[in-house]
């Protein structure tokens, strides 16, 4: 009668023994399936609280640099473009203090050529990016943020610097419309307008040479080209300090693209030793099981068949 009870004991613990090594079988060929220790959160224990943390650091972190990118590429547009205005009046502007020089400015068509530049400097400010929205008019970024007027009205070169710019050429608004999250803290800003008085300037200038406004200090037309020389040496230094700020903006993203990238380089780490299974140690597990499985099946087999001998006796 002892040996009865201790059989059916035994029976029972490797019942037991046998389902818990099942399961984790069924467990181990998961992880060897899909490389994870378990496909959800609730699977890795305490672990999972911490790999919950680290994905939504690791999400945050890549939106930041998300935004870092889309920001960089518009900061690029909007450098290339006052890149390419600064060229346009730093030659025209070169051409003029030459006529001057030389004092043969009659013979050069300086009106036709302002016009040209004119047409090119509309056509930058205009620029839009790679989802067609214009970068220099605000936040009316569906408008086209400059429009001349035909024919060029009459302009006075001799308005004082310190004088808030007339632009009505402009048809955006007045809102730094460009910001971009970099981190938790911060926001910067990278709007870049195309009433900015670097450019009010430069059109200013130009119109001045086409239309001339004269007045007591500007009664020739070497009045008007010396005014509109000085006028576009202020504005390619005004435009020289747009690109800088922007130089300056993008260095600072660069900074903050590095150091998220840097923690979630660690973050995949952390991560990595949370959700990813080893593999071949799981591999080498599971073979191990089975043959425990297989030594249990036998046990199992083999207590059935005593206990049938016992009560056939």
């Amino acid at each position: 009668m002892v040996t009865r009870v201790s059989s059916q004991s035994l029976f029972d613990r490797l019942q037991y023994d046998v389902q818990r090594t099942q399961e984790r079988s069924v467990d181990l060929q998961t992880q060897i399936s899909s490389g994870k220790k378990s496909p959800n959160y609730a699977g890795l224990g305490i672990k999972g609280t911490d790999l919950a943390a680290f994905r939504a650091t690791q999400n945050r972190l890549t939106q930041f640099k998300n935004n870092i990118d889309a920001a960089d590429r518009q900061i690029t547009t909007t450098e290339k473009t006052v890149g390419q205005i600064l060229t346009a009046i730093g030659n025209f502007r070169a051409n003029l203090v030459t006529a001057v020089s030389a004092n043969n400015y009659a013979q050069y068509p300086y009106a036709t050529e302002a016009q040209q530049v004119l047409e090119q400097i509309s056509g930058f400010l205009n620029i839009r990016d790679s989802d067609g929205r214009y970068l220099m008019a605000g936040s009316m970024t569906n408008t086209a943020p400059v429009t001349l007027t035909t024919p060029v009205p009459a302009t006075d070169p001799t308005i004082p610097l310190t004088t808030a710019p007339s632009t009505p050429y402009y048809s955006g608004d007045t809102v730094d419309a460009f910001t971009v999250r970099a981190d938790d803290n911060q926001v910067l800003n990278y709007s870049v307008r195309a009433d900015n008085p670097a450019f009010e300037k430069a059109i200013r200038a130009l119109q001045s040479v086409i239309n001339p406004v004269l007045g007591p200090t500007v009664t020739n037309t070497l009045d008007v080209l010396n005014s509109a020389i000085e006028l576009l040496k202020s504005a390619g230094d005004d435009m020289n300090t747009v690109v800088g700020n922007l130089g300056n903006t993008g260095k600072t993203l660069d900074n903050f693209k590095a150091k998220h990238t840097d923690m979630l380089e660690i973050l995949r780490g952390s991560i990595s030793n949370i959700e990813d299974a080893d593999v071949l140690k799981a591999t080498s597990e599971l073979s191990n099981l089975d043959t425990s499985l297989q030594a249990s099946y036998y046990l199992i087999a083999q207590i059935r068949n005593n206990s049938l001998v016992n009560r056939l006796n």
